[in-house]
């Protein structure tokens, strides 16, 4: 039978698979771990900023981390909230994406009420790493979902979190905040998250006007219901919480998961052609519909051409002016590349260039279209970085 020195030397670096039974070993001796889990890290705490000390200790934090959530170890939190201090590059070599997948559910375990105004203050340092401010703010959201943080006190963090970030509001920061309202249920800020989405955003290219007719959307469905989402949740087995690091998630559920992504962004895209064609040109809501049903028909049954897109918009009658045009036929362009992404085609044709040569008016001011960076918040509202939830 493994002894608790064996099991705590174990747990130094992460393995590929979860060392379930150096954990069994420690939850048994838990008593005499505890102080040598706090240890770690309080080493990794005031050392982590020592570069020679990262090259030789990456990952010795990350099963006494999730150990001492699951022990709800409160001495823990003081050590745990010095992270949030680290720039990106630390963050990134020795938290990685764990910074925005777990961290925050880490810090809620740790935390008690006392703890909150700490968190408070990480989370409303304009001068820290975004993503380690989100990771406070996210850590706030799970204390008030398990009734640590009262309704006033929440609500008045969130307006502190928008004030504190009046000069650099990012647009996907404006989604998250956005949608943590909504999924709490915050009705006395939906106003408010609603101004968020609307006023002018400098180089804006998620938050656009359709994103915030989205989001209107978005709060009279959910309006009145409480949504808590898995990474909402406080960890209560390290053998779960650590499935996605250790690369235990079976296959199955990820391709469930990134189909579930999908089409979701799919059906939005589709949407969002059938609502513009609607509002520009004199066509029947059916007959939208029917075009937008042959287009994605035609996207995933035949090979692209011109010539049938251009046949399908005279079979519909569909006309309008000469802006509103080259903007239907970028959200065509859309549903065309939503298509390869749902389906897993891979359509190798250049898609953009033929919509330019084609289009049916002479070219104004082009529509500017930006990539979402993938070490940018997601913004789905998740908190996790693009490249982790809907970028991947």
């Amino acid at each position: 039978m493994m002894n608790l020195q064996t099991a705590l030397s174990n747990i130094c670096h992460v393995k590929e698979a979860f060392d379930k039974e150096s954990v069994e070993c420690i939850r048994k001796h838990k008593d005499e771990a505890i102080p040598v889990l706090l240890e770690r890290v309080k080493t990794v705490a005031e050392n982590g900023t020592n570069r020679r000390f990262r090259n030789r200790h990456i990952g010795d934090d990350i099963y006494p981390m999730f150990l001492l959530a699951e022990f709800r170890v409160k001495e823990a939190l003081p050590y745990l909230v010095k992270y949030l201090g680290w720039n990106e590059q630390i963050s990134d070599e020795l938290l990685g994406d764990i910074l925005t997948d777990r961290f925050p559910q880490i810090l809620a375990c740790c935390a008690d009420k006392g703890s909150i105004e700490v968190l408070k203050q990480y989370a409303l340092n304009e001068k820290l790493y975004l993503f380690c401010r989100l990771a406070a703010f996210n850590a706030l959201k799970i204390l008030f979902w398990e009734n640590e943080l009262s309704r006033e006190n929440f609500v008045q963090f969130v307006r502190d979190f928008i004030a504190s970030q009046q000069t650099r509001l990012l647009d996907e920061t404006i989604c998250i905040i956005g949608y943590a309202i909504i999924d709490t249920n915050l009705t006395e800020m939906f106003d408010e998250a609603k101004e968020l989405f609307k006023r002018p955003h400098d180089k804006s290219t998620i938050v656009t006007f359709e994103t915030y007719k989205t989001f209107c959307k978005d709060i009279e469905r959910e309006a009145g219901k409480y949504k808590r989402q898995h990474y909402d949740m406080m960890i209560d087995d390290v053998e779960t919480a650590m499935d996605w690091f250790t690369n235990e998630a079976s296959e199955s559920e990820s391709r469930e998961r990134m189909h579930k992504i999908t089409d979701s962004m799919f059906d939005t895209t589709k949407g969002l052609l059938a609502e513009f064609i609607e509002d520009n040109a004199e066509i029947s809501h059916e007959a939208v519909m029917a075009f937008v049903d042959d287009l994605q028909y035609l996207f995933e049954n035949e090979p692209f051409k011109m010539n049938n897109i251009s046949r399908l918009l005279e079979k519909y009658d569909i006309v309008m002016e000469q802006q509103p045009t080259e903007i239907m036929f970028r959200k065509i362009f859309g549903l065309y590349n939503a298509c390869e992404t749902r389906f897993e085609k891979n359509f190798n044709n250049p898609l953009e260039h033929m919509f330019n040569d084609h289009l049916p008016v002479a070219r104004q001011e082009p529509v500017r279209v930006t990539k979402v960076g993938r070490n940018t918040p997601c913004p789905c509202g998740s908190g996790k970085k693009h490249k982790k939830c809907c970028g991947q």
